[in-house]
């Protein structure tokens, strides 16, 4: 008998009221658990090694852009001195911090001709600096993935006109 008053166009609201009541069993909270921890794992915290990553990287980058004019300016007698002591400041600063690394950078200096001109021949300097980064948080999951659950390696390379080409001879 009530399905009849229900169904009679008069009682459409009681209908349509009948279909908002929420529904009190709690399956939606106990889905919340396990859909926040595949949303960190998964998403937020990838995301953050991603970015980490890049910064380390600019950090690494202006390291050897720093041991390049520390080079290219120096006798190639004096130049693995000036390129670790450009090192030590960078370690010792915000940058040097931001770049975690359970080794020290290795780097490499080489020296090669340029063109001919009418003074002498150009010499530039050539400095490679490899870095191993480990990544800020390390996800379990992922275990060979670089930079997200084992440490990355890369290598940056720089090249500079030597200011006194003499220098590259000594």
């Amino acid at each position: 008998m009530i399905n009849e008053l229900i169904n009679r166009t008069k009682f459409k609201h009681i209908r349509k009221r009948k279909c908002l009541v929420r529904n009190r069993q709690g399956s939606v909270l106990s889905e919340a658990g396990p859909a926040l921890f595949i949303l960190f794992i998964c998403a937020v915290f990838p995301v953050i090694d991603i970015i980490f990553i890049g910064l380390s990287y600019c950090a690494c980058s202006t390291l050897n852009s720093l041991q390049l004019r520390e080079v290219a300016r120096l006798p190639s007698s004096q130049a693995m001195a000036g390129a670790q002591s450009v090192e030590q400041r960078w370690k010792s600063s915000g940058l040097g911090y931001l770049a975690v690394s359970n080794t020290d950078p290795t780097v490499s200096i080489t020296y090669n001709n340029g063109e001919d001109t009418t003074i002498g021949t150009d010499v530039y300097v050539n400095v490679a600096t490899t870095f191993t980064v480990r990544p800020l948080l390390t996800i379990p999951f992922l275990p060979g993935v670089p930079g997200l659950g084992a440490p990355m390696q890369w290598t940056v390379r720089g090249q500079r006109l030597m200011e006194n080409p003499h220098y590259a001879a000594q």
